[in-house]
C-alpha cells in the first residue's frame, strides 16, 4: 500500500474558485507565479515532511496490526485472528461449497518440559514447533498458537481425507525433529465442517475433542471426532 504521490501545482490562477478547483483535482499545494525560490523551497520541504510522517505513522498503523493478530512468543497468527479469518472462511464456503477443515494441536506432556529444563528452553521449543507447521503447510493455511502448548492449522479447500493426512504428515515430522536434543511428540484432533456446526466454535469443539481422543489412544497420535 504504497502513498499517493505529493503534487505541488505552480499557477497563475489568481480568483478562488480556480484555486478551488487545484485542490480539488488532487493537488497538495501550491504556488502562484512570479515563483519566489524560497517560498517554492518552503511549500517542497513542507511536502516532503509531511509525506514522511503520513509514511511512518502507516508504518506505524501496520505494526499494531501485526501485533494484534500475531501470537509474540511464536511469530504465528492469535486466537483473535483465528476467529475473525474462520468466521470469514465460513461464510465463503457456504456460498461457494468448499471444504474446510481444521487440526488442534497439544504437545505431549508440555508441562515435564518446563519442569525439568525451564519456561526459557519451553519457550524456544514452542517456537521451533510452530515454525515447523508452518513450514509443512501451505500460504493459505491458517497456523496459529491459541494458548500454550495448543496450536491449530484452518485448512482451507480441504477435506477431512487431506487434512488427516496432512496432519499424520505433520506427526511424523514432529516426532523426527531434533528440538534442543529434546524428543517432542503430539496429539492431534481432526474435523471438517459441517452442515450441522452452527459456527466455528462448533468445529473447534469437534476438532478439540478429537484431540483428547488422540491423549486418550496414547498421545503421538492422530484422531477424528
Amino acid at each position: 500500500n504504497s502513498l499517493p504521490v505529493s503534487i505541488l501545482a505552480i499557477s497563475s490562477y489568481e480568483d478562488n474558485a480556480r484555486t478551488l478547483s487545484l485542490f480539488q483535482a488532487g493537488v497538495n499545494d501550491y504556488v502562484r507565479k512570479p515563483v519566489i525560490d524560497q517560498e517554492l523551497l518552503a511549500r517542497v520541504d513542507n511536502l516532503v515532511l509531511n509525506h514522511r510522517l503520513l509514511k511512518e505513522l502507516e508504518e506505524q498503523q501496520q505494526h499494531l496490526e501485526r501485533i494484534a493478530m500475531t501470537d509474540q512468543l511464536t511469530g504465528l497468527y492469535n486466537r483473535h485472528y483465528l476467529m475473525d479469518v474462520a468466521q470469514k472462511k465460513i461464510a465463503s464456503i457456504k456460498r461457494h461449497s468448499v471444504k474446510l477443515s481444521l487440526i488442534v494441536i497439544d504437545i505431549d506432556f508440555f508441562k515435564k518440559i518446563n519442569d525439568a529444563h525451564g519456561h526459557t528452553m519451553g519457550d524456544l521449543i514452542l517456537t521451533q514447533v510452530g515454525g515447523l507447521f508452518k513450514e509443512l503447510t501451505r500460504d493459505e493455511d491458517v497456523v496459529a498458537r491459541i494458548g500454550g502448548e495448543e496450536f491449530v492449522i484452518l485448512l482451507d479447500a480441504c477435506s477431512l481425507k487431506h487434512a488427516f493426512t496432512k496432519a499424520e504428515e505433520i506427526r511424523k515430522a514432529l516426532e523426527e525433529a531434533n528440538f534442543e536434543n529434546l524428543n517432542v511428540t503430539a496429539s492431534f484432533g481432526v474435523a471438517q465442517y459441517g452442515e450441522d456446526d452452527k459456527d466455528f466454535g462448533a468445529l473447534f469443539m469437534r476438532a478439540d475433542k478429537a484431540t483428547y481422543l488422540a491423549k486418550d489412544n496414547g498421545r503421538n497420535t492422530v484422531a477424528t471426532d
